[in-house]
């Protein structure tokens, strides 16, 4: 009978409805525990999978789907001490994990949505489903462990043995058909019973429902591994005692619930917040002076409702009350006030799937650090929050996101903040500014700061070094009176928690003021602005600005971090006359413009370089160089075809007269170079003498060629003038 029992609440377990495509990427985590290491695989919909053995680890297989998995942060937090590798099966799409420790998997569906696999130490439990091997995976398995020892826990071998008539328990042959289930009145509160107790230990881990592994053992053939899945709430129990309403985040931490920080149903009624105000200082304190908790609970609830944390806090000091919520509600109180607290209820709880996300996000100083954070979470948790609250804690929250570069999750923010009715505070404008900057729209950042910088009040401080920050990153100049302020105020705030956010704004306006050298001493402090202040100098600097930092010393070269500006410096360089620096500069461009490259090599009159730079192509500017660089090569006759297929007569002639080609010239060539040509190839007569008779001999021939003299300089004269003077090789 406990077989069939069990059977048949096996196969409901296993009956799902049939399931979409997966549309995304399977996003995969990985944390790292003293005694196992835990993979989370978060599918986004609902999934039907399995699990079992391969000769190299586990796979995981997803029913009729082949889902891509992203598995490039796998690693960061952990080790490869459990799982030496991961990867997918390219054919059927299973995801492999490589096991290199004595340890076995256990995987589990955190939510319908969500499988969680722990790698833990020790050997596999007695009859784990997960160690059989996977269908189709491989058709050997490494090496089953050795069963471990008894541990002491419960364990009820449901398939070996039978309830005799009488109670007693006795073993079944093999091959003996399965009792049918009772059918007496009585019994069926013991069914009922068993199926309820039997659930709860096995989702509690205490006792195994595996199937057998063999026919020989009673097992049918074909019956698919077994899973457990432990409901859509993310909790699970590890004793029948534990009531598990303690929600768990992916990385195994206890999250806090919803109902725990309903804070938008903490308001005391539906009347004005004036009338509110008055009711829950009323009846404090009862009977001996002690405090009323049901009533002290009410106030600092009511008081957080209204974003009042530091009365909120006091609430808890004036009237003590023992309940567990009172830690919430102090940390709760400090991050509505913008508080560090070291102490935070919400530790380790950005990965929680309950509004404990969003005060984990505020309450965390170095967010980017954290192993996971639950942004559907926090965005859901957010939108839920009264208006008042939304627009006290939304730019504060999205600056989180951006810090962790979630602009999607940082958009929404803006959204659920934007279309409150009502005017806005300065804080909004400020958070759309920076939502500006994060999608690179740096001139729309401009354009809403600018009227907040000019104004008064405790947001114009932070807008005038969002301003000076954006703009200079914008490559625009800025007024020096408009640095010299922000200076100040940043002395103003030395000490504070936005220190830095000052320093960088103030040396990123030197810079784009025209006060290279106080910009270039504040890279000591801020070296992550070393891109931006060589991309001021080449856009911004003068000629001594950049002949001063540009020009490096003997044996240095450029930082690697101003690649971005190096071709424009290597521009202003060339300019400037300094050839071998600018030579330095370019090489850092990883992909030159072949134009400036030719222009360079042409001012170092290396013509084999330029004609390598422009090789294969037919742009006319880069043609025009070309044959600048045949001509330094001595190769004229070629860059005069250059020059004739540019339809540039000037230099066709020029380069024909440079190869000698007289007789080309004085053919076909205009006049100033064609009469050249035709003196230098004719043959002068001697005069005749006074007899009409030609003289015989050298002297006569040296007459001759005086006679052509003036002829001879007068085509060179006009060839002078017609002909201009040669330009510079790199113009």
């Amino acid at each position: 009978m406990m077989q069939r029992i069990v059977q048949a609440w096996l196969l409901a377990l296993g009956m799902v409805m049939p399931l979409p495509l997966l549309a995304q990427d399977v996003t995969v985590t990985s944390g790292e525990h003293d005694t196992f290491t835990r993979i989370a695989l978060d599918f986004g919909e609902v999934i039907d999978w399995q699990m079992g053995r391969t000769p190299d680890g586990y796979a995981l297989r997803v029913a009729g789907q082949k889902p891509t998995y992203d598995l490039s942060a796998v690693y960061k937090p952990i080790g490869k001490d459990r799982i030496a590798a991961l990867w997918v099966d390219p054919v059927n799409g299973d995801l492999h994990l490589g096991i290199g420790c004595g340890c076995f998997a256990m995987p589990f569906a955190f939510r319908p949505s969500i499988v969680v696999i722990d790698i833990k130490n020790g050997k596999p439990p007695k009859g784990s489903a997960f160690e059989l091997d996977l269908p189709g995976a491989s058709s050997k398995r490494a090496e089953a462990p050795p069963d471990p020892e008894p541990s002491g826990r419960p364990a009820y071998d449901w398939v070996g043995a039978r309830l005799t008539e009488t109670g007693a328990k006795a073993p079944a042959p093999p091959d003996a058909p399965a009792a049918p289930l009772p059918v007496a009145a009585g019994l069926e509160p013991l069914r009922k019973a068993l199926l309820e107790e039997m659930s709860r230990g096995a989702a509690a881990g205490l006792i195994d429902l595996s199937l057998p592994r063999s026919p020989t053992e009673g097992m049918v053939v074909g019956t698919p591994n077994t899973r457990f899945t432990l409901g859509d709430a993310p909790n699970y129990a590890t004793h029948l005692g534990e009531t598990a309403s303690e929600p768990k985040s992916a990385t195994g931490s206890v999250c806090l619930p919803d109902t725990a920080l309903d804070i938008t149903h903490w308001a005391l009624s539906d009347q004005p917040i004036a009338e509110q105000m008055a009711v829950p200082m009323t009846g404090m304190v009862g009977e001996f002076d002690r405090p009323d908790p049901e009533v002290v609970s009410k106030a600092v609830k009511f008081a957080l409702y209204l974003g009042f944390g530091a009365e909120a806090r006091a609430l808890i000091g004036a009237f003590p009350i023992e309940t567990d919520e009172v830690p919430v509600w102090t940390s709760l109180g400090l991050v509505l006030d913008d508080r560090p607290d070291p102490a935070s209820a919400f530790a380790s709880m950005a990965g929680c799937d309950t509004a404990a996300a969003l005060w984990a996000a505020l309450s965390i100083e170095d967010l980017p650090h954290e192993p996971a954070v639950n942004t559907r979470a926090v965005v859901r948790a957010f939108s839920a929050l009264p208006p008042h609250l939304r627009l006290l804690v939304g730019p504060r929250l999205a600056d989180q996101l951006l810090a962790i570069h979630d602009d999607l999750a940082a958009r929404a923010i803006r959204g659920a903040v934007t279309r409150l009715p009502g005017p806005k505070p300065a804080e909004v404008a400020l958070l759309e500014a920076k939502l500006d900057v994060a999608q690179g729209d740096l001139s729309a950042a401009e354009a809403r700061l600018a009227p907040l910088a000019a104004q008064s009040g405790p947001a114009s401080a932070e807008a005038l070094a969002a301003l000076v920050a954006t703009t200079a990153r914008n490559l625009k100049p800025i007024a020096p009176e408009q640095v010299d302020a922000l200076a100040a105020v940043a002395q103003e705030r030395r000490d504070g928690p936005d220190t830095a956010q000052f320093d960088v704004a103030v040396t990123l306006g030197r810079a784009a003021a025209g006060q290279f050298d106080e910009g270039f001493q504040g890279l000591t402090a801020h070296p992550e602005l070393t891109e931006t202040l060589w991309a001021l100098l080449s856009v911004l600097g003068t000629d001594d600005d950049v002949a001063a930092w540009a020009v490096l010393p003997v044996g240095e070269g450029p930082a690697p971090a101003a690649a971005a500006a190096a071709a424009r410096i290597s521009e202003r360089l060339l300019g400037l006359g300094f050839t071998d620096q600018a030579a330095l500069w370019l090489a850092l461009v990883p992909a030159p413009d072949p134009q400036q490259a030719a222009r360079l090599a042409l001012a170092q009159n290396d013509g084999a370089a330029v004609v390598k730079a422009v090789a294969g192509m037919a742009d006319p500017a880069l043609l025009d160089l070309k044959a600048k660089g045949l001509s330094l090569t001595g190769n004229h006759r070629a860059a005069a075809d250059v020059y004739h297929a540019l339809g540039k007569d000037d230099g066709y002639w020029a380069s024909m007269a440079l190869a000698k080609d007289w007789s080309t010239l004085a053919s076909g060539g205009p006049a100033p170079w064609a009469n050249a040509a035709q003196s230098l190839l004719s043959v002068p007569s001697p005069p005749p003498s006074k007899s009409g008779q030609v003289a015989p001999g050298p002297l006569a021939e040296a007459r001759a060629i005086l006679a052509t003299t003036d002829k001879t300089q007068a085509a060179i004269v006009a060839l002078l003038a017609a002909v201009p003077m040669p330009a510079s090789p790199s113009q």
